[in-house]
This record gives structure tokens, sequence and C-alpha cells, in this order.
């Protein structure tokens, strides 16, 4: 279907199924929003330029744009364009599929250890809480499940860089 603004009535569902799932009343359809896009507007970001980025199962970086750009490059690099809940405004969307999984996957993987070294559930608190200032010397490219932009590459593997017996 074409994309709709959010909130716009598309359609009423039918007397035979209201009947069947028990509504007397009639019932519109509306649109609703897609998830980065309502971000957006719960983040309180409403001027073209502005951004946010939301870790979700992907990390997904949003801007606010007056009109959407069907610029090849962007699009065959996996940028993604569409309409905002706010009518009249846009949306251009980066994103990677390496924010709350590989995020899941770093706790089980603690949750795992400390298990098998019989430590308290508290461990990771306790990890977290000595952690020393600044910069760790950690470089981790979070692709755990292939890349998505810039570079759209579904082969693309992870990596944690500077690890030392310290760490």
């Amino acid at each position: 279907p074409r994309s709709e603004p959010s909130g716009r009535i598309v359609g009423e569902v039918s007397t035979a199924r209201r009947h069947e799932l028990g509504m007397s009343e009639s019932v519109s359809l509306v649109t609703g929003g897609f998830d980065q896009a309502m971000a957006v507007l719960g983040s309180g970001v409403s001027l073209p330029g502005d951004a946010i980025v939301c870790t979700g199962t992907w990390e997904a970086l949003t801007v606010l744009v007056e009109q959407p750009r069907a610029d090849i490059d962007l699009l065959a690099s996996g940028f993604t364009f569409g309409c905002h809940v706010v009518d009249g405004l846009f949306y251009a969307m980066a994103s990677n599929p390496g924010g709350g999984s590989v995020a899941s996957w770093a706790l089980d993987a603690f949750r795992v250890s400390a298990a098998r070294m019989e430590a308290t559930p508290l461990l990771l608190d306790h990890v977290l809480q000595t952690l020393p200032e600044g910069p760790s010397g950690l470089v981790a490219l979070a692709h755990f499940e292939g890349s998505y932009n810039p570079w759209m590459d579904p082969g693309s593997t992870g990596v944690i860089q500077g690890l030392r017996l310290s760490t």
C-alpha cells in the first residue's frame, strides 16, 4: 500500500468482519507509525535536520528531513526514507543489526561465565561498578548479523579488538 501520514483514516472494517469479531459499532482503520518515526516524535525531535540514535534489536540513526531523497547511492547503501508521523515531514534512517541484540549476547556471555565460575548473580553489577574512567582501548565492530549501513554486507562478521588480560 502507499505510505500515508500517521493518524489518517484509510478505511473501515467491513460489516461482515465486525460481526465475525463481535463488534457492533463501526471501526475505522487508522495508520500508525514506524517504530523509529514514533521514537523521533516521542523524543521531542521536531525540526528537519534534527536526529536521534535509538538502540533496539538494531541500532538506528534517524534524521528528520523535509523531502525524501531518491539517491541511488543512498538507497544502494541501505539508507531508508519514509513518511514521518507528523504530516509534511519525512525521515531518513541508517541502521545496523548490532544494537540491543549484541548487548543481549554480551549479557548472556557474562551470565554463562559467572555461572561457570559459580559467582554471585551480582558479578555484572560489580564489573560495571569497577570500570575505569575513560576509553577502555576496546574496539567493537558489532557485525554479529552482517552489516547494513553504509556498506551492506550480510557476510560481514563481528570483531572485538584490543583485548588484554587486564580487560
